[in-house]
């Protein structure tokens, strides 16, 4: 039995898959044909649409799909693994030189809490409001201007 390269020889060239256009009529369909294989036929024609359509080289290089070619396969596996330890090592030096949490709080960047994150909001809100009331709570206490000067000038009144 021959192989598929033998009879690829044998037909003197590559083997190719015709064009649809040439199996079918003006019409797009086949009379003798069944329902499923017209729909194979639509499918197959969908797929030479998108092979036609399909982005040039050029493009999918500069969208970083594909690689440039102009360096070998091993060279460009070398040279992403340099990037990547460049970046790796650039993070490293980043995250050793971040400050600590004791010199954020000292330049009150950060607050001194032992609440979790997403409850620290929160909470100072809940002191600004008890603040508020405290205040608003001892100014209507307080004396009032004539009481004031009743008290600091007992002779005058």
């Amino acid at each position: 039995m021959a192989s598929r390269r033998d009879r690829s020889i044998s037909f003197g060239g590559e083997l190719s898959r015709p064009k649809l256009d040439s199996i079918l009529p003006a019409s797009g369909k086949l009379a003798h044909q069944p329902e499923e294989e017209q729909e194979g036929l639509k499918r197959f024609r969908g797929l030479e649409d998108l092979f036609a359509h399909r982005p040039q080289k050029d493009e999918l290089i500069n969208r970083n799909i594909l690689r440039p070619d102009n360096v070998s396969g091993v060279i460009q596996g070398v040279q992403e693994q340099l990037k990547k330890q460049i970046i790796e090592d650039h993070l490293k030096d980043k995250l050793v030189a971040r400050p600590v949490p004791e010199k954020l709080i000292e330049q009150n960047i950060m607050k001194d809490s032992t609440v979790a994150p997403a409850l620290q909001a929160p909470q100072q809100d809940l002191i600004k409001s008890q603040l508020q009331d405290s205040l608003g709570s001892s100014l209507s206490k307080r004396p009032s201007e004539k009481d004031l000067s009743k008290i600091l000038h007992p002779t005058q009144a």
